[in-house]
């Protein structure tokens, strides 16, 4: 078994679950300040707001994927790994905000995904 490999006292299994959690952690303190910069400024609020919420809503189901175990004991495994792999997917699609003027309105933000029209830099 690949995950019996004891180091230093912990199995490998152990150290990749607190390598992940840190990792998702990091990756939810990131996402508000992204998921802010992308929305125009009278969206924000309500926009952050409803995806806090969407991602509250994920944390309190994530419990009931440990019932998948009883299914396979890999399959929490793969669920995870496609949700990471269309997660990294989709952020590809996300446009750079590097420099550029943050959008006030649903048309700047159209302009800023779509390219239509240069977007002034800073």
């Amino acid at each position: 078994r690949v995950f019996s490999i004891y180091v230093g006292g912990m199995t490998l299994k152990s150290i990749f679950v607190m390598i992940g959690h840190g990792a998702g952690g990091g990756i939810f303190c990131l996402l508000y300040t992204y998921t802010a910069e992308l929305l125009p400024t009278l969206a924000r609020s309500t926009g952050v707001s409803m995806c806090s919420t969407i991602a509250r809503v994920a944390s309190i189901l994530s419990p009931f994927v440990i019932i998948l175990n009883q299914i396979s004991g890999s399959l929490i495994y793969f669920i995870s790994m496609a949700c990471i792999l269309i997660s990294m997917s989709l952020m590809k699609s996300i446009p750079e905000t590097l420099n550029k003027q943050l959008p006030n309105s649903v048309a700047d933000c159209e302009i800023l995904f779509h390219g239509k029209r240069k977007v002034e830099s800073v």
